[in-house]
């Protein structure tokens, strides 16, 4: 960023009057200059204004009115676009957003109207700043569509590192979103440009990118290759701001794979470098992580130490922002210790804390899809006003025909319209196609999200409630005298509250499995197999070729489902003793197989009934474009055999 945020001003308003006063002065002599060329006395204007954002913000403002005056009075197109750019960052830094939005959509109609060389590169220039603005104001989709127009131009003109910044700056967006996937989809595209450029820098952030999304979907194993190779590609070149982050997610990433002395070595140089550059932010959010990997390592004394002067500290400047946590690792680490009256006491400020943020990020996101709504029926107004103008438009040109050529004009239209017919035809058949298709997307998008929201509420609610009812167990059991009787009955009690948090933690894996995410398909299957056929009485082969390769995400979730939804209803329904999985890829076909030796079932009464079950499978097979054969009679068990395509590879 060109100058400093003005929420600093008041803690270096002297220091930067005394750096900004040379050019101050230099830039108004300048201006007082006889004969100045018309173009240099504007830019002169936009550069003072410039030098005294960070000085006088209402001098700013004034120089920057005297700029535009000038400029548009000589009609000097670029100049007035650069100053109406520049101005809105006055805007932005006193947080007046919708201002330095005014000024940003001044500046392309400006731009519009000019033909200098560096139009489209301040166009570019143009988008990627207002979708700063957008993403401030919680406007995300568009910030996302001004990024790409940007990127787009950034393309056109071989800019690859403006248009990597570009790409890393939307998969930031993305993130903000919780759209994870997304966010990697374009780290990813940042990493293609980082080998076009092939420099230390735009490699280290282009994993750095890659690294940070990987993480937020969990996936660690791969987040912590990425983290490596940006590691090894930093260089003094880079800021050390972007050096800091690095080592937070670093440690987040090693803390998360149980590799705690690693993790501890990145959390303290995060601290180190965040005091250096007296990032209190930083430095706050470094402790917080260290004090959790002290408590893990079970050095309790010092991640005691490390919270209270963390609390301390958070109640002076950041306030809310890390007090969740805080709380959060307070709690842990009194659990930890045993003292379960204080971990009960900071487990419940922290719950009253994200109850509360819950329902405010339930309201933001409401307001949130309000304003996308009335966005949409705008457009569709306007686009239905539009249509019907050109309607009017084509019968004016049609009536405007000589009547000499009225014959002529007739057959053409007929034939015309005869043409257009069996296009529309072939874009209804089409639409019908692609319209199933996008139901059965939204139907099992909705379906997984269903089952992640379920697993997290479960894991993070009624998990929560029940640590939270062990621990008051826990705290009553030291306060109270019992009978020996008493405390065995008390003793199973807990025993079976953690046997109920683990059957609870069992139910959410098997709704979205870790496994699926971080260790991909093949081992997913394997061990649902194993897990269902332990202590049963009967047995599954589970055989799987050709899965080394990873899928898309979706496709890989669509495939484990019909697997599961199949494996269930066999062992369900069919009292078999023995069931056969068997997943097969070759190239982009793949097969999936289940078979018993069960009881079987008249095929055409099934058909008929057209189960829960059955729709939900058939619909998955749909979405992989694939087919599904059904084979079975009473007595003579039941084979069920799928034949899909898959499209790519991750």
């Amino acid at each position: 960023m060109r100058w400093i945020s003005l929420f600093l001003v008041a803690f270096c308003a002297s220091a930067a009057l005394r750096a900004q006063q040379n050019p101050i002065d230099s830039l108004k002599n300048e201006l007082a200059k006889q004969g100045l060329p018309d173009t240099s006395r504007a830019l002169t204007m936009m550069r003072l204004a410039i030098q005294y954002e960070t000085v006088d913000t209402s001098l700013s403002a004034r120089y920057y009115r005297d700029a535009l005056h000038f400029s548009t009075g000589k009609k000097f197109d670029y100049i007035t676009a650069l100053v109406f750019q520049n101005q809105s960052y006055l805007f932005r830094a006193g947080g007046d957003y919708e201002r330095a939005g005014l000024c940003f959509d001044s500046a392309l109609l400006f731009l519009a109207h000019t033909d200098h060389p560096n139009r489209e590169l301040l166009t570019a220039k143009v988008y990627g700043a207002n979708s700063s603005i957008e993403r401030f104001k919680g406007k995300y989709k568009t910030a996302v569509e001004y990024s790409m127009n940007a990127v787009r131009i950034y393309n056109k003109l071989d800019k690859p590192d403006l248009e990597l910044n570009q790409l890393i700056d939307i998969a930031s967006i993305y993130k903000e979103m919780y759209e994870f996937v997304k966010e990697e989809e374009y780290a990813r595209k940042a990493l293609a440009i980082a080998r076009k450029l092939n420099t230390a820098t735009a490699y280290f952030r282009s994993y750095y990118a890659i690294a940070l999304a990987l993480t937020m979907q969990n996936r660690y194993k791969e987040a912590e290759a990425c983290i490596d190779s940006s590691g090894k590609y930093y260089s003094p070149a880079d800021n050390e701001s972007a050096l800091t982050s690095y080592h937070l997610v670093a440690g987040l990433i090693y803390m998360n794979l149980d590799k705690l002395d690693q993790a501890n070595e990145h959390f303290r140089k995060t601290a180190e470098l965040a005091e250096k550059n007296k990032n209190i932010f930083g430095r706050i959010q470094a402790n917080l992580q260290l004090a959790r990997v002290l408590t893990l390592q079970k050095k309790y004394d010092q991640a005691e130490q490390i919270l209270l002067a963390t609390e301390k500290e958070i109640a002076q400047t950041t306030g809310k922002v890390h007090l969740e946590i805080l709380l959060d690792y307070q709690s842990r680490l009194y659990e930890a210790r045993g003292d379960y009256k204080k971990a009960l006491t900071y487990y419940k400020e922290f719950k009253e804390i994200t109850d509360s943020a819950s329902s405010e990020q339930n309201k933001q996101y409401a307001s949130r899809l309000e304003v996308e709504y009335e966005t949409a029926k705008k457009e569709a107004q306007i686009n239905l006003q539009q249509a019907a103008i050109k309607q009017k438009n084509t019968l004016n040109y049609i009536l405007i025909g000589s009547a000499g050529a009225l014959l002529i004009i007739s057959l053409l239209s007929y034939r015309n319209y005869r043409n257009k017919q069996k296009l529309q035809q072939q874009r209804i058949s089409e639409l019908e196609k692609e319209k199933q298709l996008l139901a059965t997307q939204a139907l099992l998008k909705g379906q997984e999200d269903e089952r992640s929201r379920l697993a997290r509420d479960l894991h993070d609610g009624l998990g929560g409630l029940l640590s939270g009812v062990k621990l008051q167990l826990g705290a009553m059991k030291g306060n109270l005298v019992m009978t020996e009787d008493n405390a065995r009955v008390f003793n199973n009690a807990l025993n079976k509250l953690d046997e109920s948090i683990s059957e609870m933690r069992r139910v959410a894996h098997n709704m979205m499995p870790e496994a699926l995410l971080n260790l991909g398909l093949s081992q997913a299957l394997q061990d649902y197999c194993d897990g269902l056929s332990e202590s049963q009485q009967f047995v599954i082969n589970c055989q799987l070729y050709g899965l080394d390769r990873r899928m898309s995400p979706s496709s890989e979730v669509v495939i484990y489902r019909i697997v599961q939804e199949l494996l269930n209803n066999a062992v369900k329904h069919a009292g078999a003793t023995t069931i056969l999985a068997q997943v097969m890829r070759q190239d982009s076909r793949l097969t999936i197989t289940v078979e018993d030796n069960g009881k079987g079932f008249d095929k055409e009464q099934v058909d008929a009934m057209k189960t829960a079950g059955l729709r939900n499978i058939q619909s998955r097979v749909h979405y992989l474009r694939g087919q599904m054969d059904i084979q079975s009679a009473p007595g003579r068990g039941t084979s069920v055999h799928i034949e899909c395509t898959i499209e790519k590879d991750v």
